[in-house]
């Protein structure tokens, strides 16, 4: 175990460690993690599951990125064509912020992307097991005509949605949600290209950078990915 009150004797006159650990303050002003920390220490994970608390930590103690648990697997779904910012972005920045972030296929052991950047899978739909992720992104170029014809693919998106899992899609990837039928009723948008498919499909299309509705996160096209990726890691819970 390790007591996370020590990021605050590290660094004694850091007001951003004490303005969220709350010391000195009287207890109904505290915030709620605060409040947990008071009866610290527990496991080191269960500090590092928050990303704020991780991030603060890292801040202190960079070291501890090479030992620090993972707060879940983000898997990214890639085909043959895929949009190669609409992969690598969300990946390394999910990554950075702490996640697990495997590249999935449903075959092959690499794809190349519109724009001939090469991706290795690190696995593969048929051996994920839903119940082991917080989320599923499904990215857009032309991959995402492909993955939506694959039932296991489907089986996977639906399933991860039912348990509460985020998914997050952009631009042409949510024909791959349309397929796995979870979007009717949902505020949602994506490349101009396909808004007649989510609104025959029964979704609720609007012209803005990034939507979260319930636990789906979408956004139009790659110039939006700081915008998607920011709406991620607030659904994440971060």
């Amino acid at each position: 175990t390790f007591d996370v009150r020590q990021l605050l004797r590290a660094d004694d006159g850091d007001d951003q460690l004490h303005g969220v650990w709350g010391e000195g303050r009287p207890v109904a002003e505290r915030s709620p993690i605060s409040m947990a920390l008071a009866v610290g220490p527990f496991p080191i994970s269960t500090y590092f599951k928050h990303r704020r608390i991780r991030s603060l930590a890292l801040a202190v103690f960079p070291q501890w990125r090479f030992t620090m648990p993972a707060l879940g697997t983000i898997a990214i779904l890639v085909g043959p064509d895929y949009e190669d910012l609409e992969v690598w972005y969300p990946k390394l920045r999910l990554e950075e912020a702490g996640y697990h972030t495997p590249l999935i296929g449903n075959g092959e052991r690499s794809y190349s992307g519109k724009w001939g950047y090469p991706a290795t899978m690190d696995g593969q739909v048929a051996d994920l097991d839903p119940a082991s992720l917080r989320g599923i992104v499904a990215p857009g170029g032309w991959a995402p005509d492909k993955l939506r014809r694959d039932p296991a693919v489907l089986s996977l998106v639906r399933r991860v949605y039912e348990q509460g899992g985020i998914i997050g899609t952009i631009c042409h990837g949510p024909w791959i949600l349309i397929s796995a039928g979870i979007v009717r009723g949902t505020r949602m948008t994506s490349s101009l290209g396909i808004r007649d498919d989510l609104t025959n499909a029964g979704a609720i299309w609007v012209d803005e950078p990034a939507v979260v509705d319930g636990n789906i996160v979408s956004a139009r096209v790659p110039k939006d990915l700081p915008a998607f990726t920011r709406a991620m890691l607030g659904a994440l819970g971060g």
